[in-house]
């Protein structure tokens, strides 16, 4: 995989010393078979703490403000999506908005959907309703409604409804008792002809004194709690799952079903985990796959590999490997998918691969010196073509001069401006070669810069 020179060289730019400096993602490029697929942009208010890097972006938990799509189309990228996040004081998510371009490469936003989230004086959440827009009534609706509720900071029930017609219908009721170190989970849901509540099953799990679920178990309603499945666990002394144990009733007695176990290295993270099925003829476990990880010196996973287990050869046979590499901040820099060729007996591109790679800025975010301006720039779409738009935001007006230069650090342009605490500019890059680029902000105190590549 081909990382450029500049993602190393900018983990040392760096900012006003008497600010906290810290590198978050900004853009987020996506191959799929080979071709261009999506381009994803963030962006961060100044006062927001998250930090936000490539991990929580593969999570689904990445905290920043707005943010924007673009799908590759007609050899181009063209906004598609748009969204925003509203925080609570003490960092709950309040408020998701999203809107859609229509038509998709313009800037005329329609309305998608919005969800909205409260909370109780100890932050435990108690509702979200997630409402749809309605492009013919050209108004809000209700979708669905989660409701939770609380003994202290127990939470005692869960009920889930969606908007059908005019009337919210419960689907999911989820009741919980506590006894000891054992967690009651009883699963009702609402039934419209009968107009009555019916029980559907319940799952029963077991923590160690420490909080480590030890044993877990599913029932179903036949007149009574019936045994479904249950898996069994061992923990090590760092609360790890090193071996679990699913089993499946089959009367009078639980059956072997599968099982799953684990090592780690000396820093916690894990190194293999392995999977077996039973064999109900034989009576004999039968392997079916593997997963082993390569970490660098500092602890980051450079190499996952999933391998299968071949009956013919009597051993595991790799299929695919997902590989990265970082940055300073051992932050992703870039995600690749690949699979195994049997022929020639190598890893190779194919379809079904895909190819990530984050792009991150220097920010400052939040200064103790007097005369320190923190606040961050953001760059999009990325990759760009003919045009990239800077979104630049100071947490004090200031003057500054903003930066182009190539891969080999040499100046390409420069320019002044005038003092100001946001600006936003449409920049052209007409005579710029497809490559890497870096565009940076300095004011008088303070330097805020970012990767940006450009594609024909």
């Amino acid at each position: 995989m081909h990382v450029p020179s500049l993602l190393a060289t900018l983990c040392f730019i760096s900012t006003v010393a008497s600010s906290q400096t810290i590198s978050r993602l900004t853009s987020v490029q996506v191959d799929f078979d080979h071709h261009a697929f999506d381009s994803s942009y963030f962006s961060y208010n100044p006062g927001n703490s998250s930090v936000g890097d490539g991990r929580d972006y593969m999570r689904g938990t990445l905290k920043c403000d707005t943010g924007l799509k673009f799908f590759f189309q007609n050899g181009s990228y063209n906004t598609f999506y748009k969204f925003g996040y509203g925080y609570s004081q003490s960092g709950k998510l309040l408020t998701y908005n999203s809107w859609e371009a229509n038509p998709h490469g313009s800037n005329n936003w329609v309305n998608g959907g919005k969800v909205s989230y409260t909370y109780d004086v100890n932050d435990n959440l108690v509702q979200s309703e997630n409402m749809m827009w309605d492009t013919t009534a050209n108004n809000w609706y209700l979708n669905d409604r989660e409701t939770y509720l609380y003994n202290g900071n127990l939470l005692t029930e869960h009920l889930h409804e969606y908007f059908t017609g005019l009337l919210l219908s419960a689907q999911g009721h989820y009741i919980y008792t506590y006894s000891g170190d054992t967690v009651f989970e009883l699963q009702v849901t609402w039934t419209n002809n009968t107009n009555v509540w019916d029980t559907v099953g319940r799952t029963i799990t077991v923590y160690d004194a420490n909080q480590n679920i030890t044993y877990s178990e599913m029932d179903l309603w036949q007149s009574g709690f019936v045994p479904d499945q249950r898996s069994l666990y061992s923990n090590n002394v760092a609360g790890q799952p090193v071996y679990k144990l699913q089993q499946v009733w089959a009367a009078p007695t639980w059956e072997n079903h599968w099982q799953e176990s684990y090592t780690y290295n000396a820093a916690g993270s894990r190194l293999s985990h392995y999977e077996d099925g039973w064999n109900t003829t034989t009576s004999t476990w039968q392997h079916q796959q593997k997963d082993t990880n390569l970490y660098d010196v500092n602890n980051n996973t450079v190499d996952s590999v999933l391998s299968v287990w071949d009956n013919s050869l009597q051993g595991y046979k790799n299929a695919e490997k997902y590989s990265f590499t970082y940055n300073n901040f051992n932050q992703p820099l870039t995600q690749g998918l690949q699979w195994w060729d049997n022929v020639s007996n190598a890893w190779v591109d194919g379809s079904g691969d895909y190819y990530y790679r984050y792009f991150y800025s220097l920010t400052n975010l939040e200064v103790t010196g007097p005369k320190g301006v923190g606040g961050n720039i953001a760059l999009f779409p990325c990759p760009a073509h003919d045009f990239i738009t800077l979104q630049l935001r100071l947490d004090k007006a200031s003057s500054f001069t903003i930066t182009i230069c190539d891969a080999q650090g040499r100046r390409l342009k420069q320019w002044n401006k005038s003092a100001t605490d946001q600006y936003v500019e449409t920049i052209s890059l007409k005579g710029l070669e497809p490559g890497d680029y870096l565009l940076s902000v300095n004011t008088r105190t303070s330097k805020f810069s970012q990767i940006f590549s450009v594609l024909r």
